[in-house]
């Protein structure tokens, strides 16, 4: 049996901590966003998987930015029309108010992977692609699967087996 890799839970406490400058995938919902509204996801180089909330969590969208200040020099726009992102970095709509932005280091990878993909299954799949099939990545044992549990568990308002805080790595 794989044993399943964790979801790290950023907190405010140890924000500063979270490697950002190792992030290679950035997804970003907004507050009205279907799915997890205000759900941020951040896959590292490492494969790591760092997840918060800037509506319901303890970080707000400022204390993303002040951490991570690509964030903030990202426009996204509806239905990802006109959205920008910095230089090194590419947006992909995951369609309802859900963005991903991915740097260039493994976009076009990535690019190949989701083409002919309409929003909503890019939604549905770019974290598995992100950290289970890039060549550019470490494999890692995270699943779709995982990934729809917890999202369940955030709209049950209760944690869920496999996230662990920030402050709480090895």
């Amino acid at each position: 049996m794989t044993k399943k890799k964790q979801i790290i839970e950023m907190e405010k406490a140890t924000l500063s901590t979270v490697p950002f400058d190792k992030a290679k995938y950035f997804s970003f919902a907004e507050g009205g966003a279907m799915g997890e509204m205000g759900g941020v996801l951040m896959v590292t180089s490492d494969g790591e998987v760092y997840h918060a909330n800037h509506c319901f969590g303890d970080i707000s969208y400022d204390d993303l930015v002040a951490v991570f200040p690509l964030l903030g020099k990202c426009s996204f726009r509806l239905f990802g029309e006109g959205s920008t992102t910095p230089k090194g970095w590419n947006y992909v709509d995951l369609g309802m108010g859900n963005h991903l932005i991915v740097h260039e280091d493994v976009y076009l990878e990535f690019k190949k992977k989701i083409k002919g993909l309409r929003p909503s299954e890019i939604y549905q799949k770019w974290l598995d692609l992100a950290v289970s099939k890039d060549k550019n990545m470490k494999q890692k044992n995270y699943s779709e699967e995982d990934y729809w549990k917890y999202i369940e568990s955030q709209e049950k308002g209760g944690p869920i087996w496999l996230t662990k805080g920030a402050g709480k790595r090895k």
